[in-house]
């Protein structure tokens, strides 16, 4: 029998993020290649006999441990706030207690924050998932002046009140802190780890130039389905995706309202379908008279079926975007940014539409308009996803990648 652990930080199921839906790409492929599979997670997870044989819930730091890291580990260079936020050494006993010195074949840990675990756990080949390099990311929002609400992202909600003056300055001590120690920790990832992944290939590469080891991507991946676009021929919006809770979301939703205030012709002839949790008064600095907000929707097959397109104005983050995978699958025709189609393989005119102010926006979308264009697009966008992130391509990818590592 084949024996497979897999450590993540939090559950696949729930609303679709980028990262769950990496997660739930990497559990299927083992189930897939595995006879037995073990998942270890730091978010509880309902029903978790349908995505694996065994599991075990391991325990997040409470505030008083998180500070106790921060203040042992953060501060002295040792761990950055990302390890911080996850290293309880009570999982080392739960782990031992549990598994004993069960022996795996492969051994996936989901992103730097569960490493650790790793002198607790036997197998033959460990995978370090890395997501992406978070070095690079905190990089650019240093150098871009990023807010603290975008750096936290998710976590930006437990900003205390009594910081909010001092944000900036806060931001940059926090992200050069954390670029430092991130940087030397990425580099002695290979030192510990048989195999090194991360979503994109343009950060495997970026990654070999930085440790001269290499890297391999394991992007998000979609069954097998049909091109669901072409089965409508009533097409009235575009459609933008993503709870506006997420700051890249909400910055990007808010450059989209800015265009359509500044040009004329967009207000006239394009209407857009926000689909994604939002609160109320985050619709006050948005447009509400040519964008429709429609909340989260957990089936958006039909939304998205009678739509023009998906309109992705990415202005940051990393990586490629689930969404516009998603969509792709879908044979959804694409219009973004240069930066929404990172990791994909691309051709603009091809298989999407790219857009960087308020003047090409208007251009494509008529171009997207236009039913004959839309078709070649929706073709175009469809052929990529089964080309580059169908579950085959990928699973058979990997085949050959633990192969080659034994």
């Amino acid at each position: 029998m084949k024996h497979a652990i897999y450590i993540a930080t939090r559950s696949p199921f729930g609303q679709l993020t980028g990262r769950k839906a990496v997660i739930k790409t990497q559990l299927k492929y083992l189930q897939t290649r595995f006879s037995s599979l073990t998942l270890l997670s730091f978010e509880d997870i309902d029903n978790p006999e349908t995505i694996c044989n065994h599991y075990l819930p391991l325990k997040r730091p409470g505030l008083i441990r998180v500070l106790f890291n921060i203040f042992s580990y953060f501060l002295l260079g040792k761990k950055s706030i990302n390890e911080c936020l996850y290293y309880n050494p009570h999982n080392f006993k739960l782990i031992k207690k549990r598994l004993g010195n069960q022996r795996f074949n492969v051994a996936f840990f989901d992103m730097l924050r569960t490493g650790y675990l790793a002198r607790s756990i036997n197998y033959e080949i460990s995978v370090m998932d890395l997501d992406d390099l978070l070095s690079n990311r905190y990089k650019q929002y240093i150098e871009d002046n990023i807010s603290l609400k975008i750096t936290l992202g998710y976590y930006n909600k437990y900003i205390p009140n009594l910081l909010i003056p001092f944000g900036k300055l806060f931001t940059r001590c926090l992200l050069l802190r954390e670029l430092s120690i991130l940087s030397k920790k990425e580099v002695n990832i290979p030192a510990t780890f048989d195999i090194v992944s991360l979503v994109s290939p343009k950060e495997c590469k970026n990654y070999y130039y930085k440790t001269s080891c290499p890297a391999h991507s394991f992007p998000m991946a979609f069954a097998e389905g049909c091109n669901i676009f072409g089965k409508s021929s009533r097409k009235e919006y575009f459609v933008f995706l993503g709870g506006l809770n997420y700051s890249p979301n909400y910055e990007g939703i808010k450059w989209l309202s800015q265009m359509y205030k500044e040009h004329t012709e967009l207000r006239t002839n394009f209407r857009i379908y926000v689909i994604g949790a939002y609160e109320e008064q985050q619709l006050l600095k948005l447009d509400q008279i040519h964008f429709k907000y429609l909340g989260y929707i957990e089936d958006i097959d039909t939304i998205i079926k009678h739509s023009k397109g998906l309109i992705a104005p990415i202005i940051s983050g990393t990586g490629v975007k689930t969404k516009i995978v998603e969509c792709m699958s879908k044979g959804v025709p694409i219009i973004t940014t240069d930066l929404g189609m990172e990791g994909i393989e691309y051709e603009d005119g091809i298989n999407c539409l790219i857009f960087n102010d308020a003047a090409s926006l208007a251009s494509v979308l008529h171009v997207a308009s236009n039913p004959t264009h839309a078709s070649k697009l929706s073709s175009g966008a469809f052929l990529t996803y089964k080309r580059q992130f169908s579950e085959s391509v990928v699973f058979n990818k990997w085949d050959n990648i633990l192969a080659s590592a034994k």
